[in-house]
């Protein structure tokens, strides 16, 4: 069934679906824009980091008091 739809497609048959949204970023974005989109996303991955690391040792105390119990 694949590859009859393939055979379709490339003859034309049927169409790609175009409702699929494509967002372009301008080519140039002026270097305090850039910046502060990396600071963004670098206060996002900090706070990311900082829960998996709580997360990490919340399971290793519960890994503990069940060895204990």
């Amino acid at each position: 069934m694949l590859s009859r739809w393939r055979k379709e497609f490339r003859e034309g048959n049927i169409v790609a679906d175009k409702r699929k949204k494509v967002i372009k970023l301008p080519r140039e974005i002026s270097e305090n824009n850039r910046i502060g989109v990396l600071e963004k996303e670098n206060v996002k991955l900090r706070t990311e980091n900082e829960l998996l690391k709580k997360w990490q040792r919340f399971l290793a105390e519960r890994k503990q008091s069940d060895l204990h119990s």
